[in-house]
């Protein structure tokens, strides 16, 4: 399956995504980021530089993943999260949605 990235978003050049993933509208990934197979990367997501988002994620939306995070297989992070720099998320977690 393809990748597809909004032309509504903003993915830089520096940026790797796989195959089956999705970049919807406003969704902003980051220089060095990496995006696995399979991923949503919602709209108005932030994925900032040097982040890993493995295999099997759905980063929800207007959720902010600061630099240097890795999100390993099979994790949700629920809406308007915030994940801090240098954070690294286990396979198969879920991220309440915020208020």
């Amino acid at each position: 399956m393809p990748s597809i990235i909004s032309k509504h978003a903003y993915f830089s050049k520096k940026a790797q995504i796989n195959n089956g993933s999705i970049i919807m509208n406003k969704a902003f990934v980051n220089t060095n980021a990496k995006i696995g197979s399979n991923c949503i990367i919602n709209t108005g997501a932030i994925i900032e530089h040097d982040c890993v988002v493995k295999d099997n994620c759905h980063i929800s939306t207007n959720v902010t993943i600061n630099g240097s995070v890795t999100i390993e297989e099979n994790c949700f992070i629920g809406s308007n999260s915030v994940i801090i720099q240098g954070v690294k998320i286990g396979k198969n977690n879920v991220i309440p949605a915020q208020k």
